[in-house]
């Protein structure tokens, strides 16, 4: 029976900004290739399930009753989950009042206005009941999610239960999520990653849309404190403004809601954005699906990262520039076909997570139907791909928008929209279906009927819905439910609303397969490799060899950030020789000629035996020691010596200070290997005016070098007695033995040293397995 007609104290829209009424205009995109244009292709494996449960839900009349006026659009949204004594219930929760149904679809408690929840809390929550609606099950902490906001003040009212009793007592928040804006379309997922604490990622996930439009900032995404707020603590929320310029715009963004198991602990949240390249502001040239991912600290939210990832690039064009729909004796409809359609929602399969999401676009000849999509993920956070989309718009000249879409436990998928046979019918409530195993894009389990409509909406500025919503029970992870809105009878501000159950007979048997073949996996990143299906799950792939093994080019690596092979970082400080491949100059483990102790400390203080190391206490020649550059050694000859004597190794020249130019011969002072007695070795001939004066000009007299002195003069000498230099077999390229000093010349005796069996460094060689280091260089040695 119609209602009776009915007196309102007055009539109120949700403003949705920005709303776009295009009319008719002609298609600018390249027909839909993935469009499916039968109700039921052939190939089905199980036909979509008659509705369990389809009864009446809350109505506009319910708000004339409740709050005392009407309003457009209902804004549809529901859940189902649990109450206190584990009954299973499900909540709707509409513009503007709500109500807790059993699950024949009997109402049993409300309805309630829609900022009841609020009642005594104070500010904007308590005194507006504005609308835009969610209300969501927790399942994992067993609690009721309720939110709306408050327009003007750019605040959204939260309420969680303490307990599964939906009636409350709650924890109460007003978060200021858009300051001095309209948080617009706020749309909430929840999101748990199985742990708990400032190092988890637990959190509600949430979008709104900031208005007015400015360039800091339009679309918002953010995460509230969901841990704090189950237990009614104090709580952080942190969001992200997006701005909106040429070219680049986030709009209609969905944030992830979690559905069944969570995914590996600190899996961080991906939101989500189907996009037209054509018709939407995007810096991206090909019509896909946007995500970003939002990595939260709660210990410090400065730390907090959104990020966007690669596009999943849709597997055929869509068109999203669609005007409004049709109805029989009615005003035209508003499509919403710049909204990426509530939820998107998210299911952790053990070893891969899946994605669906939908969105109104045009089927042809301004025919509104639903571009549906399903990405996965390996890991669960990046590397998305995509697994499958489609168009639902069989060839029937009817139109389907306004959709919602989820997937039980098996990988079944069900997608719930409006449909109006244009101006032939009136829009009614219906779902359609597949199965894990059908045809990839398709929906083919066939179109099924929640509920027929009998009226038009006229005189409502042609706003419908806003959104609808489906979602799986919890309980068994696998029945769905749907509520939608539709008219009984023509009118303005006259609409209904209707729930609806169904589920695939076969839920709950083996989990879907993950792939089919090696494209389900390839995730198209260089560096990943091509991973590979096996048997029904992903395999990785085996990452590219980017080292191309040669020394002088450093290890050459895969960088994940542009997906290329990077070229390694040279391993010498100074040159490389590539062609014996090694390192020469400063930085090649030797002290060659011409480096010092200053120039080339690396090499020189080493202990490496080619030219003087300065720290040993020996005052060297050959590397240009003296007392500036290792006063460590050469000072110590100053000792008992005149003051104005200057310590020079042998063969240098020096300028004593008794003499000047003036004076001396120049270059006249010049060391020799003369000694003048047993204990002295004095340098050179000293002329000052012509004349041998040892009392003007001294010359620097050090120890005599000879052999047996315990003290190893350089270059004559590579030992003295047991002084080896801090040299040893070993260190010479033998395997072991006993080094020792000859006692008359000074020189190694390795006759106790014992060979290798493999090559030493130099040797020559032909393959690795010739050398003690495995490495036989392309010169023939090894390294």
């Amino acid at each position: 029976m119609a209602p009776a007609l009915k007196t309102v104290s007055g009539t109120k829209e949700i403003p949705l900004q920005l709303r776009e009424d295009y009319g008719r205009y002609p298609d600018l995109a390249a027909p839909d290739g993935g469009l499916q244009t039968g109700a039921a292709p052939s190939g089905q494996l199980a036909p979509t399930p008659a509705p369990d449960v389809s009864a009446p839900g809350l109505s506009e009349q319910d708000n004339v009753n409740t709050v005392g006026g009407a309003i457009v659009p209902p804004d549809v949204n529901g859940d189902i989950g649990l109450d206190q004594n584990g009954n299973r219930i499900y909540i709707q929760y509409i513009n503007l009042v709500w109500g807790v149904f059993d699950v024949n679809g009997s109402l049993i408690a409300g309805p309630f206005a829609g900022n009841s929840f609020w009642s005594g809390f104070g500010g904007p929550c308590e005194a507006n009941n504005d609308g835009d609606p969610v209300v969501l099950y927790d399942d994992a902490a067993g609690q009721w999610f309720f939110s709306q906001f408050s327009i003007g003040q750019g605040v959204q009212c939260v309420a969680i239960s303490t307990t599964s009793d939906p009636l409350g007592p709650y924890h109460r928040y007003a978060f200021e999520v858009s300051p001095g804006k309209q948080n617009d379309y706020p749309k909430i997922g929840v999101w748990d990653d199985g742990t708990t604490g400032s190092t988890g990622q637990s959190a509600y996930t949430f979008t709104v849309r900031d208005f007015p439009f400015s360039s800091s900032g339009f679309m918002g995404a953010g995460v509230m404190e969901r841990d704090a707020m189950l237990v009614g603590a104090p709580a952080q929320f942190i969001k992200f403004s997006q701005p909106c310029v040429t070219n680049e715009c986030v709009e209609g963004q969905l944030p992830p809601h979690l559905a069944g198991s969570p995914p590996p602990a600190g899996t961080c949240p991906t939101f989500w954005t189907a996009i037209d390249a054509a018709y939407d502001d995007s810096p991206h040239s090909v019509d896909g699906y946007r995500n970003h991912q939002l990595c939260v600290d709660w210990a410090n939210i400065n730390n907090t990262t959104y990020t966007e990832g690669p596009l999943v690039a849709a597997g055929s064009n869509f068109d999203r520039f669609l005007g409004d729909v049709d109805q029989t004796g009615g005003e035209t409809l508003d499509s919403l076909v710049f909204f990426t359609m509530y939820r998107a929602q998210y299911r952790w399969f053990g070893n891969y997570a899946s994605v669906v999401l939908n969105t109104t676009v045009d089927a042809g000849n301004e025919r509104a139907g639903i571009r549906w999509a399903e990405t996965r993920s390996a890991n669960g956070a990046t590397g998305w791909g995509l697994q499958q989309d489609g168009t639902y718009a069989p060839n029937d000249g009817l139109e389907r928008w306004m959709g919602s879409i989820a997937q039980d436990q098996s990988g079944n998928i069900a997608l719930g929209y409006s449909v109006t046979p244009g101006d032939n019918g009136f829009p009614s409530v219906r779902y359609t279906t597949r199965t894990a195993g059908d045809t990839a894009g398709t929906m083919p389990g066939g179109e099924v009927s929640c509920y027929e409509g009998t009226g038009a909406q006229i005189g409502s500025s042609g706003r419908w819905g806003d959104y609808s919503s489906m979602s799986v029970d919890p309980s068994d992870d696998c029945t769905f439910w749907y509520t939608q809105e539709y008219y009984e009878t023509t009118g303005s501000f006259d609409f209904n609303t209707r729930i609806c159950s169904f589920k695939f007979a076969d839920c709950g048997g083996p989990p879907p397969p993950e792939c089919t073949v090696d494209a389900d996996c390839d995730n198209g990143l260089y560096c990943d490799g091509a991973e590979t299906c096996n048997a029904g799950t992903c395999e990785a792939g085996t990452p590219p060899v980017c080292d191309d093994g040669l020394f002088c080019n450093g290890t050459e690596t895969c960088n994940e950030g542009t997906d290329s092979c990077d070229p390694g970082a040279s391993p010498c400080p100074d040159l490389c020789d590539e062609v014996d491949d090694i390192c020469i100059g400063c930085g090649d483990g030797t002290c060659d000629p011409g480096e010092d102790c200053n120039t080339c400390p690396q090499d020189c203080i080493s202990g490496t035996t080619e030219g003087a190391v300065c720290g040993n206490g020996i005052c060297e020649a050959g590397n240009g020691e003296n007392g500036e550059n290792c006063s460590a050694d050469c000072n110590a000859r100053l000792t008992g010596k005149p003051s104005n004597r200057f310590s020079c190794g042998f063969g240098d020249s020096y300028a004593p200070d008794g003499c000047g130019d003036a004076n001396c011969t120049t270059g006249g002072f010049q060391c020799t290997e003369v000694p003048v007695d047993a204990v002295n070795y004095c340098c050179g001939d000293l002329t000052c005016e012509g004349a041998e004066d040892s009392n003007s000009c001294e010359v620097d007299c050090g120890p005599a070098p000879f052999c047996g002195d315990g003290q190893i003069d350089f270059p004559s000498e590579q030992c003295d007695g047991s002084n080896l230099d801090g040299q040893s077999c070993e260190s010479l390229g033998f395997e072991s033995g006993v080094l020792s000093c000859t006692p008359d010349s000074c020189e190694f005796d390795t006759s106790l040293c014992v060979p290798f069996s493999c090559g030493a460094k130099g040797d020559s060689c032909s393959t690795d397995s010739d050398c003690c280091s495995n490495a036989c260089k392309r010169n023939g040695t090894c390294r």
